[in-house]
């Protein structure tokens, strides 16, 4: 079953008498409207979303089981485990189907995927779906969607059938891409690239007035006398010098763009949309403003802290909630989490002196600190056993020690 095949359905937009999502909103002096796919050649935002979505997708997934209140193991045998871990179906693996999730929520507000089911009601895979293909509506306090595929007729789905992850809702029902939202900050970018691009199409030559000392005989000279300056234009004809004749004159009346700040007004829409995307400039090689060698390592602190963790947050607490919820009291609980250490790693020299201090206050095995390594587990038993600072002996033994000391006082 293909991801474009019969289980292709999706949720979470407004119904499409609502323009919001469905009018492709106008930006001034472009001649073109805000929309995903004219936002999408916005270097800045193309940056901002690539580091969004590879961040994320990058992060390994696991299930865990909460065994007891303090206690959690990996789930290896849970059915969603390998599914979020390795392939959610046969045709991507964990990392397109991540990126392509977070992808869908930046351009379209929400990612719907359909469950694929055993007969025994299991999970089997997770198919992504196209979100702008996708109505949502609440019935009797249930979710319903409807899905229009290409060319075909449109099929219903329940709540049950479709995993969703909203990005930043309103309501809980429908979410909210940035690009809709800010669609002025994105309409000004977008003006000034058409600017640029126009601009240097016509070899750099500005828009005015030809000013002649005499009046065209009939709408044919005129025309001629048109197209014989106009072949000064173009980038071809670039550093070229124009002949008018017969005592013409030019008088431009379009700004410059030193007059117009061209080269500002690029930078400052590159810093609008780092802010919308929540993305610190260095992450799309903006180095002007506030960024310093040594504050990089900062910055990308917040950068996991403040733009990835919400995201990884907002995908776990949506599979916990739908496909993890257990409807029988008291039954084993399951919860997936993303590993976000790993974009945490500093240099092998920080790296390896965390993962040391850790060993020697209990917080992690020797195995675990070489797994993080990506280093062999080793066979020696202690290599598994949690270690006390000072001495670094098992601390069973350490408590066995203390016992033994504390009763040869009592003694006394």
């Amino acid at each position: 079953m293909g991801i474009f095949s019969k289980p292709q359905k999706r949720s979470a937009l407004p119904p499409p008498t609502d323009d919001f999502w469905y009018k492709t909103l106008p930006f001034s002096s472009s001649g073109g409207g805000v929309s995903t796919e004219t936002v999408a050649s916005l270097a800045a935002f193309y940056a901002c979303r690539l580091v969004i979505c590879e961040s994320v997708a990058m992060l390994p997934a696991f299930v865990f089981s909460q065994e007891q209140e303090n206690n959690s193991i990996k789930a290896k045998d849970h059915p969603l485990y390998d599914i979020l871990h390795d392939a959610p179906n046969n045709l991507m693996d964990s990392f397109t189907f991540f990126e392509t999730m977070v992808g869908s929520m930046i351009d379209h507000g929400a990612s719907f995927n359909f469950i694929q089911r055993t007969k025994t009601e299991e999970l089997a895979g997770l198919l992504p779906l196209d979100a702008a293909r996708i109505q949502t509506k609440v019935v009797d306090n249930e979710l319903l969607f409807k899905y229009s595929p290409m060319g075909s007729a449109p099929e219903s789905y329940r709540a049950k059938d479709i995993f969703r992850v909203l990005y930043n809702s309103k309501d809980g029902v429908t979410g909210r891409t940035p690009i809709q939202t800010a669609a002025e900050t994105f309409g000004f970018s977008l003006a000034l690239q058409q600017h640029g691009n126009q601009l240097f199409e016509n070899g750099a030559f500005m828009s005015g007035f030809l000013k002649v000392p005499f009046v065209f005989k009939d709408s044919e000279a005129r025309s001629n006398f048109m197209d014989s300056f106009k072949k000064y234009f173009g980038a071809k004809n670039a550093g070229k010098a124009a002949l008018l004749e017969q005592g013409a004159d030019y008088v431009p009346f379009s700004m410059n763009n030193r007059d117009a700040q061209f080269i500002e007004s690029k930078k400052l829409s590159v810093l609008d949309i780092a802010r919308i995307m929540r993305v610190p400039p260095h992450m799309i090689q903006e180095l002007e403003h506030g960024t310093s060698f040594a504050s990089v390592e900062q910055h990308s602190i917040n950068f996991i802290q403040h733009t990835i963790q919400p995201w990884l947050t907002r995908i776990e607490k949506a599979i916990n909630f739908q496909l993890l919820r257990s409807k029988i009291k008291k039954a084993e609980k399951y919860f997936v989490k993303f590993n976000a250490a790993a974009l945490l790693r500093g240099d092998l020299k920080s790296q390896t002196e965390s993962l040391v201090m850790q060993i020697q206050y209990g917080l992690k095995t020797i195995n675990e600190a070489r797994e993080l390594l990506d280093s062999n587990r080793v066979s020696d038993a202690i290599a598994d056993n949690i270690l006390l600072s000072h001495n670094l002996v098992p601390a069973q033994k350490a408590v066995e020690q203390s016992q033994n000391l504390l009763k040869g006082q009592s003694n006394e």
